[in-house]
């Protein structure tokens, strides 16, 4: 009997490559078949990944002769994250036949977070019409991240981070290390989004090995930050990191994400921390390189 989710799953990947395939061969197939394809593939689509995915793909090819179809997705699909990628489209190539259904989404919308991504939105392109709006409601969230109020300012920290407001990055910085487990989570994910380097060390840092959900969106959030650049950074933390007890729970939790992005160049470093001192970044160490390349041990001579 074939497992529900399983089933799920497969046709999530399986959809997920045929929309890369549709971008990668869109001057084969010709850009606007390629185009209309993926319409016609969100119309059938039950699952909000693949539907993201398509639009993201729309955006990649440009698309600019489906305004209503867009906003459609933008106005009415049922999922935050596909509705949040719609605005990211209309802004980029309907901006001016947008900010009716922006102004209309800012006005009746109960979702804060699709607000504040169409701010964002209307933030990146410098729309003049939400200028003192936009100016605000950071000043707002702003002061609302200084109440004692937990929940003022988790929901601002999170308000901030999706608007990408970088006078906000010192502070969340900070706020990584309150008593406040959820205030911790919030901050991280806001400065992947935020995307300042000034965040890599102390997001890197956050790799612990001692707590998994902290781990998974730190990683997250360096791989928005950082994009194609995230194995070098790691690398380079890796050769650079001291020692000490107090970072191995770290260096375990940083050879874990190079385990997790798969990327050979990782394998010297990882070779190395073999002779680390503590047995878990060893182990760890010794786990990733078995994925990584199983003959490790013949290409290296290592003994074990």
């Amino acid at each position: 009997m074939i497992n529900f989710k399983s089933f799920i799953l497969y046709l999530i990947l399986n959809l997920s490559k045929l929309i890369k395939n549709i971008v990668e061969n869109a001057e084969k197939i010709g850009k606007k078949e390629a185009i209309e394809t993926l319409h016609n593939l969100y119309k059938v689509s039950d699952e909000w990944e693949v539907r993201k995915s398509i639009i993201e793909a729309l955006i990649e090819l440009e698309d600019k002769d489906h305004f209503k179809d867009n906003v459609n997705y933008y106005i009415s699909d049922e999922n935050e994250s596909v509705r949040s990628a719609a605005a990211e489209l209309l802004g980029k190539y309907y901006y001016d036949k947008a900010l009716e259904p922006f102004r209309w989404v800012i006005e009746k919308e109960t979702d804060s977070n699709l607000k504040w991504f169409t701010y964002r939105v209307l933030k990146e392109i410098g729309s003049h019409e939400a200028k003192a709006d936009i100016e605000n409601m950071i000043e707002r969230l702003l002061l609302g991240f200084k109440e004692e109020d937990i929940t003022k300012k988790i929901k601002s920290a999170k308000a901030l981070g999706i608007l990408r407001e970088k006078t906000i990055v010192e502070p969340l910085i900070k706020a990584m290390k309150s008593y406040n487990h959820y205030l911790r989570v919030i901050a991280i994910e806001a400065l992947g989004e935020i995307g300042d380097k000034k965040a890599v060390i102390p997001l890197i840092k956050s790799l612990n090995m001692y707590s998994q959900e902290m781990w998974d969106v730190a990683f997250n959030s360096l791989q928005k930050l950082l994009g194609n650049d995230i194995v070098d950074v790691l690398i380079k933390f890796l050769e650079s990191s001291d020692k000490s007890a107090s970072s191995s729970l770290i260096r375990g939790g940083v050879i874990e994400a190079l385990g997790k992005l798969g990327d050979k160049k990782a394998l010297d470093v990882l070779i190395n921390a073999l002779d680390d001192y503590y047995f878990w970044v060893r182990w760890k160490a010794k786990d990733v390189l078995n994925k990584l390349d199983p003959k490790w041990r013949e290409k290296y001579k290592q003994e074990m």
